[in-house]
């Protein structure tokens, strides 16, 4: 079993890890997960469990564009998290857990 904060970690690591996703897509996404184990994780949380994974070279942010170069890596900013997408490093794609084992290995239910 693992402890809450690393099982929402995880939880958004797989999230990111096959696709650039939004805040958005990423909170409703880990909400669907969480609620499995019946956690629930503010959107203050979320963003720290992103910005912690960035800090520790698990994930980047990025700007999205239509127009060349379609991803541009950027430094983490919480003024602008709601326009930033986010996606693993290969080093977060070593460690990501697929759906399947999360479902199994979170935290114990209350």
């Amino acid at each position: 079993m693992t402890d809450r904060n690393t099982f929402l970690r995880d939880v958004i690591m797989n999230t990111i890890a096959d696709d650039y996703e939004n805040l958005e897509h990423i909170t409703r996404s880990a909400a669907e997960l969480l609620s499995d184990r019946k956690i629930h994780a503010s959107r203050e949380e979320i963003i720290a469990s992103l910005q912690e994974l960035i800090d520790q070279g698990y994930a980047k942010a990025y700007l999205l564009s239509p127009k060349e170069p379609h991803s541009k890596p950027v430094v983490f900013s919480m003024a602008k998290v709601a326009e930033l997408w986010f996606y693993l490093t290969p080093k977060g794609l070593r460690a990501v857990k697929n759906t399947d084992e999360l479902r199994t290995s979170g935290p114990s239910l209350p």
